[in-house]
């Protein structure tokens, strides 16, 4: 149980460390964090802060750099299993015969795209427990090849904006 309050302890200082920076970094601005990421100083915490909305143009949509809002395709039964492990350490308790919906593993209100690799399957009771809660989400592992493709991209709007 030990091994498990670490991690939990962990990821709700990665939390709070996203939130507190993204709050100090809006005065600070986009590009001088981008430059942190192109000479790799940025850790796992500051390259997803590099994909929040907050730093989108307003005539882009989030659908343009993070995908449409939902997955199209209807879950699976995830093999019988909720995927809770993931985000709370235990197996899910509950009957396989659930509903079972998938989800952003790293929030769309926060920059996560809907893509496969940001997906998440769980039943419905984890899915509400869920919602788009930073606190659980796993920082402790690397970071996500799709965030470095959604930062490329949020890159060239930006650019393409500046030089307007």
């Amino acid at each position: 149980m030990g091994g498990l309050r670490r991690i939990l302890t962990e990821r709700w200082r990665n939390a709070q460390d996203y939130l507190h920076r993204l709050d100090s970094l809006q005065a600070t601005g986009w590009s001088r964090l981008y430059a942190g990421h192109r000479t790799n100083q940025l850790d796992h915490v500051g390259q997803m802060l590099l994909i929040h909305p907050i730093w989108r143009p307003d005539a882009i949509t989030a659908e343009a750099i993070q995908g449409p809002r939902a997955f199209y395709a209807p879950p699976s039964n995830a093999g019988g299993r909720c995927n809770a492990e993931l985000l709370w350490g235990y197996k899910c308790p509950l009957l396989a015969t659930r509903t079972f919906h998938a989800d952003h593993v790293f929030p769309y209100w926060a920059g996560g795209s809907t893509i496969g690799s940001n997906r998440l399957l769980l039943c419905d009771v984890h899915n509400r427990m869920k919602g788009g809660d930073l606190h659980i989400y796993p920082w402790e592992l690397p970071t996500p090849d799709w965030v470095y493709d959604q930062i490329s991209r949020l890159a060239s709007v930006i650019e393409a904006e500046s030089a307007s």
